[in-house]
């Protein structure tokens, strides 16, 4: 009989070990944590257990919604994060003088 196959989730090479029949299978497929989907905010796909990580790291992912800890002084800046990108250095005039200090 069909219903009493048991098979393996189809996420088993990203680390899901679940074995289940037939029925149960698509709803865990559907639910599992380790399928892959995509972040609302920059469309990279990350699997579903990493998700909360990944937002955390997302520059598109809106502040408000960044999780605080209460009394937290500690919060992390979205520029230390994902630092703006930097413009190049106009050169100076000077000359420099490069001495080798090691020998």
């Amino acid at each position: 009989k069909l219903e009493s196959l048991v098979l393996r989730c189809a996420y088993l090479g990203s680390g899901c070990s679940a074995t289940l029949s037939l029925a149960e299978l698509p709803s865990h497929e559907q639910n599992c944590v380790y399928a892959f989907v995509r972040c609302e905010y920059c469309s990279v796909k990350v699997s579903r257990r990493q998700l909360s990580t990944h937002h955390s790291l997302c520059r598109n992912f809106p502040v408000s919604q960044k999780r605080r800890k209460e009394n937290d002084h500690n919060i992390l800046n979205l520029e230390d994060i994902h630092p703006p990108p930097q413009h190049p250095k106009k050169r100076s005039s000077k000359t420099r003088l490069c001495v080798d200090t090691t020998a």
